[in-house]
This record gives structure tokens, sequence and C-alpha cells, in this order.
């Protein structure tokens, strides 16, 4: 660490069993984000409702109480984008099947096969380079077999990919 200035921090995570005599602790170092960087955070599950959710508390209220979402019922999903100062982003949602076989990531990877995505959604978002700002959409599963996914956030700009977050989905 410098004098006047922070060039790392300390992430550390304590896990402890109540009554036993063990714990376990964990360490790590994370570099700053560089000033002016765009951020997005994990994609919270939330109810699907009849209108946007306008705080991160109003969407914390509709959460869903894992990751699991029904192909009955459509779900929300809820995140924040902070730093964004640029006219505006591409943001794209996908469902992307967790578990492809060897032959499918090996293609995937060499750009022979596109990725099969059962749903995915992208839309230009307007920045307005004030602090954070919160998103939310609703999404239909009927289309999606049940399984097991990756809930896939994407943020572009027309210089490329700017950030991408992903969360573990299952479909029942």
């Amino acid at each position: 660490m410098t004098i006047g200035r922070i060039t790392d921090w300390v992430v550390s995570i304590e896990a402890e069993r109540r009554g036993a005599r063990r714990h376990a602790l964990a360490r790590t170092t994370l570099d700053p984000l560089p000033r002016g960087a765009v951020t997005v955070s994990d994609p919270l599950l939330i109810a699907a409702g009849a209108t946007e959710p306008a705080t991160l508390e109003e969407a914390a209220a509709r959460a869903l109480p894992s990751n699991r979402v029904s192909r009955a019922t459509p779900a929300g999903v809820y995140w924040e984008i902070t730093g964004a100062t640029g006219d505006s982003l591409s943001v794209t949602l996908a469902v992307v099947p967790e578990k492809r076989g060897l032959l499918g990531r090996i293609s995937e990877g060499l750009t022979l096969a596109k990725k099969q995505v059962p749903l995915s959604v992208t839309y230009r978002a307007a920045t307005n380079g004030v602090g954070t700002a919160g998103r939310s959409i609703d999404i239909d599963f009927r289309t999606v077999k049940p399984g097991r996914y990756r809930l896939r956030l994407e943020l572009s700009s027309a210089n490329g990919l700017v950030r991408a977050v992903d969360r573990p989905l299952i479909v029942e």
C-alpha cells in the first residue's frame, strides 16, 4: 500500500460452525478498478411486476428466495450499472446452457458453431453518467427447457465488451 493512495485491497472471508473448534479463513488481494471504469452488479432475480423497481431496496423487497425460476411464471432480473459515461451501452441478457458436450464446447471455442442460447434480449440503454443506475426486465421462461443455465449479463460500448457477469440459474 502506498501512502495517500490505495494500490490494492485485501478481501477476507471467515467461516465458523457453531460449537466447532475449527474455522476457515481465506484472504486475497484485489486491484482497485481504474477511475471511471464501468461496473455492473450481479443480476438479482425478482418477482415480475407491473412496474420496474426504482431502487435496489424496491428490487430487494421483490427478490426471489433462490436461483430457481418456473417456466409457468415470468420472473424479473434487476441490476445496477455504475460509471457509464458514454452516450449509450448495449445490454445483452442471455440464458446460456451450463453444460454442453465436449464437441460442442470445442466447436464454440473455435467459433465453428454458434452458442445455443434459448433466450437472449439485447437493447441500447441510455447512460446519464450520474452515479449508479438500476435497470430491470421481466422474462418469460416458457420457451426455455427445464435445466441448469447461466444468466449472463453483458454490457458493451461502441469499442467492444465493457463488462460481463454470470449467475447460476435453474429453470423448472
